[in-house]
């Protein structure tokens, strides 16, 4: 693991892959989301990021266009952070670092 790797970073690991999952490093979750065959499926309304992600969403709908489907309509979320200023997520709530609202616990 990376000494740049945060507490939630490594414990989610560590999680994954006591739960048997692979663990995708960022060029392996681009390309999944480069290619993935979900892109072509019609049902999906929209793509919810947040604003570190934005970029790919408008990448996701370039490759949308050049498949000959119209681009989803994309809805950036601005992340909350928490007390100790880092952003609220579902895993740090999971690893009971902060609640719901953000606070430590």
């Amino acid at each position: 693991m990376s000494s740049e790797e945060t507490l939630v970073e490594k414990k989610t690991k560590v999680l994954i892959k006591l739960r048997g999952y692979k663990v995708l490093n960022k060029e392996e979750i681009k390309n999944a989301i480069s290619y993935n065959i979900k892109m072509k499926d019609k049902r999906i309304g929209a793509i919810v990021v947040s604003e570190e992600t934005e970029p790919r969403a408008r990448e996701i709908n370039e490759k949308r266009k050049s498949l000959g489907l119209s681009p989803l309509p994309i809805v950036t979320v601005k992340m909350v952070l928490s007390e100790d200023h880092y952003p609220i997520s579902s895993t740090r709530i999971w690893f009971e670092e902060i609640d719901r609202e953000g606070h430590l616990l």
